[in-house]
């Protein structure tokens, strides 16, 4: 990921640099349930109800440089809400993480297809988070 620096000039926007973004290892070294805590601080629905232990976090970085791993995302849409579980597992060992997220937004925009997009999202983003 890379941080732009851009300002508007009339009605154009001008990007006058890039660099690349590095993670602040000190956030890292408290565990990785306040690593993802302090990441997702803007969208806590991301991480309110996730079930990851250290042990397991190890155990599926491993799995996923193996091939080992299996996801699997459920979304379900009722009476205008939208909710997602997410299950991660480390075939060769059981090791699991778990992730249970209400999605945000209101009853206007809420569908079937952004429970299940929630869940794709949040299932890539956990897997970026644990790989970091």
């Amino acid at each position: 990921m890379s941080q732009a620096t851009v300002f508007a000039r009339g009605l154009s926007y001008i990007c006058t640099g890039y660099g690349c973004i590095s993670p602040n290892p000190s956030l890292r070294s408290k565990g990785l349930l306040p690593f993802l805590h302090d990441v997702a601080a803007d969208h806590h629905w991301y991480v309110e109800f996730i079930q990851l232990s250290e042990d397991a976090a190890i155990a599926l970085a491993h799995s996923i440089q193996n091939g080992t791993i299996m996801a699997v995302s459920d979304g379900s849409y009722q009476d205008s809400y939208a909710t997602t579980a997410t299950i991660i597992e480390d075939l060769s060992s059981g090791q699991r993480g778990v992730n249970k997220i209400i999605a945000p937004r209101g009853r206007e925009v809420m569908s079937v297809y952004r429970a299940e997009l929630t869940g794709i999202f949040s299932t890539v983003w956990l897997v970026n988070q644990i790989c970091t």
